[in-house]
């Protein structure tokens, strides 16, 4: 039963999907986890239903772009959209530890979020545009929702978390710390494999910035708080997603002009 509960919160928590109320217990928390990179298989079988409704239509490519960038954040509400630009804001400040932490959980919105999630949307969006027109690449960038999701969960289950961080700390549960764990390693590798088998040499380059990224935020980003929390694992969300994207593009690019 507390695995169940688990699986309700986490899709009403990250997602705006509708879902039966559920009493949120300690038990229960602990195996949300297990069930984050589910949204992000939820959001990629829309993203691939949504490809395959512009190549029925003739959908403008910028059309086409805008929903790649926009259906994400319907499907979860942008709640790590929001994640990012708290981050964001409080990377910029240039203060120390403490104050970063300070603006991290300030619920009003700094200009410097603003501006971090302007340039991200229109960054993603130029992306997406980008995108190279196939069921195969489709599926693959589907996938990146996935193994973002997968690796921020590890993040949150196996970093330290900051002393303000009371809901990633509940999440995390003795108890089901490490079947979670092995549910997040195989979302991970599976999903990973779907980026490189379906995306080819883009897919690996999109899989190498991924690592990339997981590996800033796993020794650099946790040193900017002391710690990680929800707003980070946004932040890694997001990034990694950006990033992947940017891979299949520049690697479809590059293999174009070899």
């Amino acid at each position: 039963m507390a695995v169940l509960q688990g699986l309700i919160i986490a899709v009403s928590t990250f997602s705006q999907l509708p879902t039966p109320k559920v009493t949120w217990e300690a038990k229960s928390l602990g195996w949300v986890l297990m069930f984050l990179p589910l949204i992000g298989v939820i959001i990629g079988v829309v993203l691939v239903a949504w490809y395959g409704i512009c190549t029925v239509l003739p959908v403008p490519d910028l059309l086409r772009a805008v929903g790649y960038t926009v259906l994400p954040l319907l499907l979860t509400g942008a709640i790590h959209l929001d994640g990012f630009s708290d981050t964001s804001d409080a990377l910029a400040s240039n203060a120390g530890v403490a104050r970063r932490q300070e603006i991290l959980h300030d619920p009003h919105v700094g200009a410097f979020a603003v501006i971090a999630v302007v340039m991200y949307l229109m960054a993603f969006c130029g992306l997406a545009s980008g995108l190279a027109l196939s069921w195969a690449s489709a599926v693959a960038f589907a996938a990146v929702f996935v193994m973002s999701r997968g690796l921020a969960g590890l993040a949150t289950l196996h970093l330290p978390c900051t002393e303000a961080s009371s809901f990633a700390s509940a999440l995390r549960s003795p108890q089901a710390k490490t079947p979670s764990t092995v549910v997040l390693v195989l979302w991970v590798l599976a999903s990973a494999a779907a980026v490189v088998v379906c995306g080819g040499w883009p897919g690996a380059v999109a899989l190498v910035v991924s690592a990339f990224i997981g590996a800033l935020a796993w020794f650099w980003l946790t040193r900017q708080f002391d710690g990680f929390s929800g707003d980070l694992a946004g932040w890694l969300i997001q990034m990694v997603e950006l990033g992947a994207l940017a891979g299949l593009v520049f690697g479809t690019l590059i293999v174009a002009a070899l």
